[in-house]
């Protein structure tokens, strides 16, 4: 009898916000049924050690590595090399898998390595209230939505198969943000995708897991295209080039603007409508979209 695949369930932490939120993304991960799994810890040099933190959890299925603090591509690429999982669910330590979320995404994957399966994040509140869903509904080669920013979708909210992982070569650790999409990037460009219409992740959105770095933020998502176009110089000169440069001016241009800075907003809002006029209507339609989101937050409502 062939076992079914075995499934790591990758938890990065460091210096946890809650341990009352430690605990439950451990327990949901724990929790997964209709498949096989373990579940790797990794402790990224939190100052208390997360061994000391789970000192009740007693599951052979949990393993933890403590590692000096090297930041989150270190730890993620940990979970793939240390862990023995043909496929690596990712969570963080303040998010929740739903208990039939990793079994839903195997089955999608059919046995396949070239297959990364997904399905819906569900944004909540800090005490895990559903708020406001991130649905994508991208199949097959989602590399070019990827790159024009029009695949959103959390890590958490994917089943990556090791293949494409070694394929792609891990996370960069050289980014400190944006290091998310270009792993997902460069891993769809070995991989299509399957959706799953179900929630199969629950993000916790708060206050400290919010992004503030805007500078990096722009350096660094601009590094994520330029990249993709030292890998595919057949592409340079073309329209695709034009949208995503656009896109990332129109991004900025709407970042700018909630800080108040007009004059650098005006400035990305007419360099994107010069490279692109439909990368910048896509991005007015993504923020309408998440402004709609952050409302029904406020009026805990769940979109």
């Amino acid at each position: 009898m062939i076992e079914d695949p075995l499934v790591t369930l990758g938890l990065t932490v460091w210096s946890p916000r809650r341990v009352d939120w430690l605990r439950t993304a451990v327990d949901s991960a724990l929790a997964q049924r209709g498949c096989r799994i373990e579940l790797l810890v990794v402790d990224d040099g939190s100052p208390q050690p997360v061994e000391e933190l789970l000192a009740g959890v007693d599951d052979e299925r949990m393993h933890i590595l403590r590692l000096p603090h090297g930041g989150l591509p270190i730890a993620r690429n940990a979970v793939f090399e240390h862990g023995a999982g043909d496929y690596v669910r990712l969570l963080d330590d303040d998010d929740a898998f739903p208990v039939d979320g990793t079994a839903l995404l195997l089955r999608a994957a059919e046995g396949r390595q070239d297959r990364i399966t997904y399905g819906i994040t569900m944004v909540c509140d800090p005490e895990l209230c559903p708020r406001w869903r991130m649905a994508p509904r991208q199949h097959g080669d989602a590399t070019v939505d990827s790159l024009l920013a029009r695949f959103n979708v959390r890590p958490g909210g994917m089943l990556f198969p090791r293949r494409v992982f070694e394929l792609a070569g891990g996370f960069d650790p050289s980014f400190g943000v944006s290091e998310d999409w270009d792993f997902i990037q460069r891993a769809l460009e070995h991989a299509e995708v399957r959706r799953v219409p179900a929630v199969v992740h629950l993000y916790r959105r708060h206050g400290g897991a919010m992004t503030t770095d805007y500078a990096a933020g722009e350096v660094n998502a601009r590094r994520v295209v330029d990249r993709y176009f030292e890998r595919h110089p057949e592409q340079r000169g073309t329209r695709l080039q034009a949208r995503a440069y656009a896109m990332l001016d129109a991004r900025q241009a709407r970042i700018r603007a909630l800080r108040g800075d007009r004059a650098a907003a005006m400035r990305h809002a007419a360099s994107a409508l010069r490279r692109d006029p439909f990368a910048f209507a896509n991005e007015l339609h993504q923020a309408a979209s998440a402004l709609r989101g952050r409302l029904a937050t406020r009026l805990g409502r769940t979109p």
